[in-house]
């Protein structure tokens, strides 16, 4: 699996992207910026000032989005575009795979499901990068042990609805 990442800038991230491609996307804590990587490629997209950008990728339908804290990514993309197609969430499936954990933070799924740390090229210090590197690494694990457990269609027919249905409720 994808272990070495390039930092980007937007546009750039948006013009790597194929038909088919998944991306990942988490929403840091401040609700402003997302952090999106999808093969080697990684970049931070600030949600005011890149838009387009973001609708472009939300809107293609042949993406697959890989969400950190569906709840949060859709309470932070309201009104900016619509967000109904996210295909899995990296939080939610650590929960499911481990509903006794006392935190579901990427970083702490990271240390328990990934042998490595992601090695970024750039900027390793920021934490969005970080943790969207390691998210998008933890993918594949989380995906193959949901499906392997039988809660796949639990995490895509109850639990991401019901994120985003809460979101909704917040707001």
């Amino acid at each position: 699996s994808q272990s070495a990442f390039h930092v980007c800038a937007p546009a750039e991230f948006c013009q790597s992207l194929q038909p088919e491609s998944t991306v990942t996307v988490l929403a840091d804590e401040t609700g402003e910026t997302l952090g999106m990587a999808a093969g080697e490629f990684l970049t931070v997209m600030k949600i005011k000032a890149n838009q387009s950008e973001i609708s472009s990728i939300f809107c293609d339908k042949s993406f697959s989005i890989n969400a950190v804290d569906s709840k949060r990514l859709y309470t932070c993309l309201d009104g900016v575009c619509e967000t109904e197609l996210i295909d899995f969430d990296i939080s939610l499936a650590g929960y499911l795979c481990s509903p006794s954990a006392n935190s579901y933070d990427v970083l702490r799924l990271a240390d328990e499901y990934l042998s490595a740390r992601p090695v970024i090229a750039g900027d390793e210090q920021d934490g969005v990068l970080l943790k969207t590197a390691s998210a998008a690494m933890l993918y594949p694990v989380l995906k193959e042990k949901i499906e392997r457990d039988g809660m796949a269609s639990l995490l895509r027919e109850i639990e991401i609805p019901l994120a985003r249905l809460l979101s909704e409720m917040e707001r």
